[in-house]
């Protein structure tokens, strides 16, 4: 999945939270460690650049802690029926998990197109699919075991700039992140003015545990 620096991020919704509560309720039980991942999620960004609209959830680092377990399956429940409040019609959402968290969700649509109705949703005719996550797997086997220790499993994902992919370690402020290349190269990517800049393999370790105390403070 790539996604763009031309990212976006604001605040999640309390129709947002109200809908995916509503959902992993009528789900079950099995589903309640998502519905608690609710409270600590504030902000969503937003990929508006495809077909499928893809909003990941952002949650703080001290989140990771509690709930990731890298050992879990990844999947994704399909066909989810919402009502949309906004133009009075269904439309269908897609959920996505990773590591026993909840990551994101997809629908066809802008978010300024859509406000969910949480108290009409149809999961008659859900479906519930594996997906892969080789891009994680990927970058994991790229860094050491401590550098690992600092890279969230929702963070990880491929920005392609002027052609080449990088793949996104760690946000840093305005849009900024950190990124390493298939060849195992490291760089500072930032947004305005787009730059890509690279530094020394050796300090990556040190980059990672200075980003993590700056987003915890």
């Amino acid at each position: 999945m790539f996604r763009f620096l031309k990212n976006k991020s604001k605040f999640v919704q309390d129709w947002e939270k109200q809908t995916f509560k509503k959902i992993f309720e009528d789900l079950g039980v099995e589903f309640d460690t998502f519905s608690k991942q609710m409270q600590y999620t504030q902000k969503i960004k937003m990929d508006e650049t495809s077909k499928s609209c893809f909003y990941s959830l952002i949650y703080p680092v001290s989140f990771y802690k509690d709930f990731e377990n890298r050992l879990d399956t990844n999947f994704k429940i399909e066909n989810i029926k919402v009502h949309n409040l906004k133009n009075k019609e269904s439309m269908f959402i897609i959920l996505y998990f990773a590591s026993n968290i909840f990551l994101a969700y997809s629908t066809s649509l802008a978010r300024s197109k859509f406000e969910f109705d949480y108290k009409n949703i149809d999961l008659s005719g859900i479906k519930i699919a594996m997906w892969g996550d080789t891009e994680g797997l990927q970058v994991l086997e790229l860094l050491t075991k401590e550098e690992e220790h600092y890279v969230n499993s929702g963070d990880i994902y491929i920005s392609k700039i002027e052609g080449k992919e990088y793949f996104h370690l760690k946000e840093l402020e305005d849009g900024d992140f950190v990124g390493i290349d298939k060849d195992s190269n490291v760089f500072v990517i930032t947004h305005d003015p787009l730059e890509v800049k690279p530094f020394e393999r050796g300090k990556l370790l040190d980059v990672l545990k200075s980003s993590s105390d700056g987003h915890d403070a």
